[in-house]
């Protein structure tokens, strides 16, 4: 009897033992699974989506220079032509002088418009005298921008799920760290993307255009002569003052000089006084 209750106990020790090993070895896998989420190498994923087909991304910038005989009608019809064809101011810089009048404007232009818009400014001008297009395919750095962040992402949607999991609070942190980092990555890229896409969508079209006067041939006018003459009072006036602050010592020499010869013949005249009195 003693040995069938020593054999049945025996049996059910090794029985608990094995169970202990399973769930132990269970743990120890789970985890690994764990690390092996949070490192997982993202190269496959990556070259899928570089692998992707997509449509060539051009970024295309335009120059045109060119002359014209009626400045201001130029001015007014280059800016109609632009807004024709959905394009927008960006940047401008003006400039008048007595012999040239000249301005350089930098629109945004619909990539698709773009010629249409150097055209109908050719047709415009007196003489042109530049007019250039150039294409930077940004393609290869769309794709790879663009599987970069999604790798990015995946992992994101990881650690997330990692963090549900986390049951200590400095695994919570490690985790937390982690997303800050590459939430950080996403957001750089999505705005070089987004970037991109503004480039490539609106074309950069800068404008010269000039008119030459001759034997001037524009007088200036009344309010034209008024500011200058603003200009040239204010201009003398600072340098008045440059010169004032140049020649401070020679003020200074001056003043004491003024002052001795003051003192000087104040003695003088209260000496005659006093011998006159006498």
């Amino acid at each position: 009897m003693n040995a069938k209750i020593y054999l049945i106990v025996g049996i059910l020790t090794l029985t608990a033992c094995q169970h202990s090993s399973s769930h132990t070895s269970a743990i120890a896998a789970n985890h690994a699974i764990k690390m092996e989420e949070i490192h997982l190498p993202l190269d496959a994923e990556h070259e899928t989506y570089k692998q992707a087909k997509a449509p060539a991304k051009l970024i295309r910038r335009a120059t045109l220079h060119f002359t014209t005989d009626q400045y201001e009608k130029c001015k007014h019809q280059v800016l109609d032509s632009i807004k024709k064809f959905g394009g927008y101011t960006s940047d401008e810089k003006e400039n008048r002088e007595s012999y040239q009048w000249r301005n350089e404007v930098t629109f945004k232009v619909p990539s698709d418009n773009l010629e249409k818009s150097l055209d109908a400014l050719s047709a415009i001008a007196l003489t042109v005298e530049e007019k250039t297009i150039n294409s930077n395919d940004v393609t290869s750095e769309y794709i790879d921008t663009e599987a970069r962040m999604h790798a990015q992402q995946a992992l994101e949607s990881r650690y997330l799920e990692l963090l549900k999991k986390a049951g200590k609070v400095n695994e919570m942190i490690e985790i937390e760290e982690k997303l800050s980092e590459v939430r950080g990555g996403i957001e750089s890229m999505q705005s070089r993307l987004k970037q991109i896409d503004q480039e490539v969508s609106f074309s950069s079209l800068r404008v010269i255009y000039t008119q030459t006067f001759k034997n001037n041939q524009v007088q200036p006018g009344f309010i034209s002569k008024l500011w200058d003459a603003v200009k040239d009072g204010w201009n003398s006036l600072v340098e008045f003052i440059l010169w004032l602050t140049s020649g401070w010592p020679y003020i200074i020499v001056i003043g004491f000089l003024y002052i001795f010869v003051r003192r000087w013949r104040i003695k003088r005249k209260a000496k005659k006084a006093t011998i006159g009195t006498n």
